[in-house]
């Protein structure tokens, strides 16, 4: 047991009487002790004492109380393992004796009460000798506690009325509201068994809150054992526990509703130390959580373009190398021109040859085709061919799905989202780096659940007519793909319908004008035959007629009309009613399609209303946002991807003509260079060589034209090479880039590729991830159903004594309740309280599947990534919306509220109480005294005080039928000494009647917040045992008499008091009182 269980470290034994009688008080106390009107005492049955040949009995005990999910239970468990288990202050064991006519002997109880009363003597520990009494850490309080009925005395001698030496409680046989209205007296009914029960609790210190017995009362010298004390006791309590436990329940119920007013700070609690969110700046904080939520773990969820393939610098060289460089690739281009040359005649034979002998159909090609090139134009060649073949791989590489790779993240980035949703809902998280600064010392938090997460139980029903297969039943919040093909479905439907509604209009229009040019020529023809006698008007229709066609041949025959004609007249009209009825048809048919339409598209607009609206209320929430933010990123790597994929499909390659037309541009040029320096110097040459005599004098001669020739042909070849090796270095520059950028845009689009995946598998992971939590913040617990049903209990009022008055927290004064409800849902909602309730949620997961502490906590669930699982997510998912796992999340809320309702909560929130009574008067009060509300409610402390009294009321005796006839004189229970248990609240406001001796001893209004009681004990004593009328005649007062003898005094015989002076009679002295 816990060290808590005994307030005070005091523990009550209550030994009750054998057979029905202990059966009836125990169930009393089980009953009154599940009310909460008890503390926990070890209640013991003498039918539960079992002697042992050698040693102590084995005492089994009986102790009520509720468990930690709130059940109450009875727990057998052995006395002494008790106090063995406990440090206490102080021990009662409290002997009831309960003595009724057909029970005078209860054999169990005289057998075993002294050997209960030694062995617990025993077990309790003793002080030492010498010890004074204020060194004294353990006291043992032995009580006997007497109940009878009114006027009750025993006819039998019973020995436990003579052999115990324990302070005697007799409880005064009387029952009355308060000590002055009528009694009506004990009697051995119902009420008998709640009047005996209410003074072992007052006399064993057990009211709930009030850990101080009656004994405990009187001073130490005058309660020492073998005393006789007269006791009359009047209760009046309040349980609080009914209204307490509607309300807390109400308000865990409505905190589970994330729109429910109670969590609402807009209308409802607000955390302390913590501000709403305006409406207004909502959507400001919203945005900033989502920036901050984006930098997560180093930016986790932003696209990370790949900036790397820069093209390579230039080479730097010196002016040696150049030229070193260039004088070999003159020397490589001038010594291959004769092999290139060679080639070009070759290439021009096989030309001719295949023109001349093939043609383009022939079957043969003349010559190989090959071309021999230098090294360097080699390469160059090669690397135009290898830059195209992987241009083509790069192509189809791009084409092929992204092969799955493990899109790492951090528990880092779980664990601050978590942070960031609960944190900024019920303020426990730090977040002022994220945006949420305090403003005046407070923490912004937002005022609702739909601010910051999506409802993931609100799900669209997706229509049948929308004919999805692929499309579930049931849309999720965060089904982006499902609800996009929904959206695009119902516009295709809207489109139909417009397209078909378009269509029928213009079908309309022209069947309308058609019919419209019939009915005229109709009404033409009909004046027509009217007037020829062909037809005849009857009311608003025409009408052919047989005679009326026989008198328009003599009409025609007068009007020299020709027959045909009047015949053709009558064919068409007849014709053209036909039509028109077809007509009337086709329009209806149209009108019908029309309307069928028009319902199609009204279905369609209805659907896409209806869809925009959920998506409006599903979308509007951090969850959402951040969803679209990563989409986002997502696209914009999809894009980036597709652009690369484009621009390698557009990547201009210098083809191998090219550097054919280079490389021919140079030999050629070359050719036509040597040609005409061969053929200007072979003439020049050739007139000098012809005729040297006739040459001008300034005719150079052959040699120096021949120089001139050479040097000529070296610059400009020179010339010529220079402009090739330029064109040659530029082209091959253009290649290396073309390379070097070829891999550059693969890499960059694999890069992007990857992060288009990447991003996508954590979206996928932030969708599970906020719906997770989505779940745990809306439906945090569950209420049980029996709440909903449960009503307010209270004793049977049958059974309870009038002087224990007992009334129940009433919830009848609305505005009392919402301040009670407003002070327990402020106990509810604290800094964190969201966050706790998940950690809750864990540990009844643990609970109910028998699981380690490791197995599913935060770190679990932060720590459970794709490429390292351990199902702790998997977990929660399957266990989070079970009734046992929410009920138990429920549960332990439920005690944490209880816990913290305090009676300043109940009592400071003006709540009156309702009477529990079974006065069949009560329905003919037309208002009872203090019920100003009319509703059969009184004021608490009006209620708790009725039977205190005022400052003019007197104090008033016990009952005189519990003293014998010959002592009343005497004034035993006149001499009253009254003790008033209050809390400290109405210590000060209790009166105080000028000549009673009344002690007030207040307790603390914090001790229990489940039953506010105040306790009147009167007590009279200690008084002689021959005055108690219980055993005042036959053979029992005979043996008292003989007992006491010695120490009984002498009555005066005329006023019969021991205290008169005539007494003594052998003093002479006359009586006093009578006036003798």
């Amino acid at each position: 047991m816990a060290e808590t269980l005994w307030d005070g470290g005091s523990l009550s034994i209550v030994l009750l009487p054998s057979g029905e009688q202990g059966e009836r008080l125990l169930e009393l106390a089980s009953a009154w002790t599940e009310l909460k009107y008890l503390g926990p005492a070890l209640w013991v049955r003498p039918e539960d004492v079992h002697r042992e040949p050698m040693g102590p009995p084995h005492i089994t005990a009986s102790v009520f109380g509720r468990s930690e999910d709130g059940a109450f239970s009875t727990v057998q468990t052995d006395l002494f393992e008790v106090l063995a288990r406990q440090s206490l202050r102080l021990v009662r064991l409290v002997t009831v004796r309960s003595v009724v006519p057909d029970r005078e002997l209860d054999a169990a109880q005289d057998e075993i009460s002294a050997l209960v009363a030694s062995y617990v003597r025993h077990s309790v520990p003793q002080e030492v000798a010498g010890a004074n009494i204020t060194q004294q850490r353990n006291d043992l309080s032995r009580i006997t506690l007497i109940c009878s009925p009114t006027e009750y005395q025993l006819q039998r001698r019973v020995e436990w009325v003579t052999g115990d030496d324990s302070v005697t409680l007799i409880a005064s046989p009387e029952d009355r509201v308060s000590p002055w209205a009528g009694d009506a007296f004990v009697r051995d009914d119902d009420r008998f068994a709640g009047f005996t029960l209410m003074h072992v609790v007052t006399a064993s210190g057990l009211w709930n809150g009030l850990p101080l017995g009656s004994v405990e009362l009187i001073d130490r010298d005058r309660s020492a054992e073998g005393n006789v004390w007269i006791s009359r006791v009047f209760v009046g309590g309040v349980a609080t526990e009914g209204l307490a436990q509607r309300v807390t329940r109400d308000v865990l119920r409505h905190a589970a509703d994330p729109g429910s007013h109670v969590v609402d700070p807009y209308s409802g609690v607000l955390a302390d130390g913590t501000s709403v969110i305006p409406l207004d700046q909502i959507e400001l904080y919203r945005s900033n959580m989502v920036d901050s939520a984006m930098q997560l773990d180093n930016a986790v969820l932003v696209y990370r373009p790949d900036d790397g393939g820069q093209l390579s610098a230039k080479e730097h060289v010196s002016i040696v190398e150049q030229l070193a460089r260039f004088a070999r690739f003159d020397a490589s281009a001038v010594g291959h021109a004769p092999s290139a040359y060679a080639q070009y005649v070759k290439r021009g034979v096989a030309r001719m040859l295949g023109r001349r002998l093939q043609g383009d159909d022939g079957m043969l090609v003349v010559g190989s085709g090959v071309e021999t090139l230098d090294a360097r134009d080699r390469a160059l060649a090669d690397s135009l061919e290898r830059i195209s073949v992987e241009q083509h791989r790069v192509s189809a590489e791009l084409a092929q799905p992204v092969p799955p790779f493990s899109a790492r993240s951090t528990p880092k980035l779980w664990a601050a989202l978590r942070e960031m949703v609960f944190g900024s809902i019920d303020g426990g998280a730090d977040l002022a780096d994220r945006g949420f600064e305090e403003v005046e010392g407070r923490v912004p938090v937002f005022g609702r659940v739909s601010d910051v997460m999506h409802d993931p139980t609100d799900l669209w029903p997706v229509p049948r007519e929308l004919s999805l297969p692929d499309v579930p039943t049931f849309i999720g919040p965060l089904d982006w793909e499902s609800q996009l093909a929904v959206a695009t479905r119902i516009g295709e439907l809207q489109q139909e319908a417009r397209d078909e509604i378009a269509a029928i209009e213009i079908e309309g229009a022209a069947a309308v004008e058609t019919e419209y040019g019939h009915r005229a020529r109709v009404a033409e023809l009909e004046s027509y035959l009217v007037y020829h006698g062909a037809a005849v008007v009857d009311g608003d229709a025409v009408v052919l007629t047989r005679v009326a066609i026989e008198a328009s041949d003599q009409r025609a025959a007068k009007d020299r009309e020709p027959k045909k004609d009047l015949d053709s007249a009558v064919d068409e009209y007849r014709r053209l009613e036909n039509v028109l009825k077809l007509s009337a048809r086709q329009l209806g048919e149209i009108d019908a399609r029309a309307g069928t339409a028009a319902a199609r598209l009204e279905r369609a607009d209805a659907m896409s209303s209806e869809l925009t609206a959920w998506q409006s209320r599903q979308g509007s929430n951090f969850g959402s946002y951040l969803l679209n933010r990563i989409d986002l990123e997502r696209a914009k790597a999809a894009a980036a991807a597709a652009s690369f994929e484009r621009e390698v499909d557009s990547l201009a390659i210098p083809q191998p003509g090219a550097l054919a037309r280079l490389r021919n541009a140079f030999y050629g040029g070359l050719a036509v260079l040597i040609g005409v320096l061969a053929l200007l110097a072979g003439a020049v040459i050739a007139v000098d060589l012809i005729d040297p005599v006739g040459r001008p004098d300034w005719w150079p001669s052959w040699y120096w034209t021949a120089l001139a020739a050479l040097i000529l042909l070296v610059l400009v070849a020179t010339i010529l090479v220079m402009r090739y090796y330029r064109r040659w270095s530029q082209f091959n520059r253009r290649i290396i880039e073309t390379e070097q950028r070829l891999h550059a845009i693969n890499d960059r689009a694999m890069a992007a590729r990857r992060e288009e995946y990447r991003l996508g598998s954590l979206s996928e992971q932030t969708r599970a991830w906020m719906d997770l939590m989505a779940t745990a913040l809306r439906t945090p617990w569950k209420a049980r159903p029996e709440w909903d049903e449960a009503q307010a209990r209270t004793a049977d009022a049958a059974s309870l004594p009038f002087a224990m008055r007992i009334a129940r927290a009433s919830d009848v004064d609305a505005e009392a309740t919402r301040r009670l409800h407003r002070s327990v849902a402020a106990g509810l909602v604290r800094r964190g309280w969201r966050a706790a309730a998940f950690e809750e949620l864990l540990r009844a997961i643990r609970d109910v599947l028998q699981v380690h502490d490791q197995a599913i906590d935060l770190d679990a669930l932060d720590n459970d990534l794709p490429h390292l699982p351990n199902n702790a997510r998997t977990i929660l998912r399957e266990n989070m919306g079970k009734d046992a796992v929410l009920e138990a999340v429920a549960l332990k809320r439920l005690a944490l509220l209880e816990e913290q309702v305090d009676f300043d909560s109940l009592y400071g929130s003006a709540t009156r109480v309702q009477p529990v009574t079974d006065d069949p008067l009560a329905p003919f009060a037309a208002r009872r005294v203090g019920d100003e509300a009319g509703d059969g409610t009184v004021a608490w402390d009006d209620f708790l005080t009725a039977a205190l009294g005022t400052e003019e009321d007197r104090v008033s005796p016990l009952t005189a039928l519990a003293i014998t006839p010959y002592e009343l004189q005497e004034g035993h229970h006149q001499a009253v000494h009254t003790f008033v248990l209050a809390p400290q609240r109405l210590a000060g406001q209790i009166p105080l009647p000028a000549d009673g001796d009344v002690t007030i001893r207040p307790y603390d209004d914090r001790s229990s917040s489940e039953f506010d009681v105040v306790v009147r004990v009167d007590m009279a004593g200690p008084v002689p045992v021959d005055a108690i009328r219980l055993w005042g005649r036959g053979r029992v007062a005979e043996e008292l008499q003989v007992q006491y003898a010695g120490s009984t005094a002498p009555r005066c015989p005329s006023c019969g008091r021991t205290s008169c002076p005539a007494a003594d009679r052998t003093s002479g002295a006359a009586c006093t009182y009578s006036g003798v």
